[in-house]
């Protein structure tokens, strides 16, 4: 006898759609935060040389 593996239940669209943007959002939080820590060195170079 052959069993059928258990399958996750189906998505609707809503909840796909609100997966993708929470997906969206966690990249660009991700970029925001690399950019932030690549660029924070040459911010704290630069007000030492002001002061």
């Amino acid at each position: 006898m052959r069993t059928h593996p258990v399958q996750p239940p189906q998505l609707s669209a809503e909840e796909i759609r609100a997966g993708e943007v929470e997906a969206a959002f966690t990249i660009k939080l991700a970029l925001a935060g690399a950019l932030s820590l690549y660029i924070s060195p040459f911010i704290v170079d630069g007000i030492f040389k002001l002061i």
